[in-house]
């Protein structure tokens, strides 16, 4: 019996959330005998599990995989040889401008410093904690 998609998820989501602060996404391509797609798991010979991270990271989210096997079955793990990256690539850096206290518009609002495009959501509520004050505990970043 082959796993879904979302057991599978499951069992790995864990690992990118801690090392990318990301969820994922999982899809199950099934296949027939004669290479065919299919959505009937009962007729499918075989069955590829497609592994997106949500968030924009440089290079491989994975460089090696430890595989279990709970099967007579063959399986087979591939990395792909080309990574998809935004089109045109995302790079560079931003920053978050707080108002003031009061939002008095005598006084200059905050500005972070410069935040990289895939820094961990951790990261950036420590700038904004450290750049725009009276912001302090009264925020929290979530990756989505």
């Amino acid at each position: 019996m082959q796993s879904s998609s979302n057991e599978l998820r499951d069992k790995i989501k864990g690992y990118y959330s801690a090392l990318y602060g990301s969820d994922i996404r999982v899809n199950k391509t099934m296949y027939l005998a004669n290479g065919t797609n299919t959505t009937n798991a009962t007729e499918a010979a075989s069955a590829v599990y497609h592994i997106v991270v949500k968030k924009l990271i440089t290079g491989s989210s994975v460089s090696n995989v430890m595989l279990i096997k709970s099967t007579q079955a063959d399986v087979k793990v591939e990395q792909p040889t080309t990574v998809q990256l935004s089109d045109p690539p995302v790079t560079g850096t931003y920053r978050i401008t707080c108002p003031n206290k009061g939002n008095d518009q005598q006084l200059q609002p905050w500005t972070t410093e410069d935040i990289n495009l895939n820094e961990h959501p951790r990261w950036i509520q420590e700038k904004i904690f450290k750049n725009c004050s009276g912001f302090y505990d009264k925020i929290d970043m979530w990756n989505a």
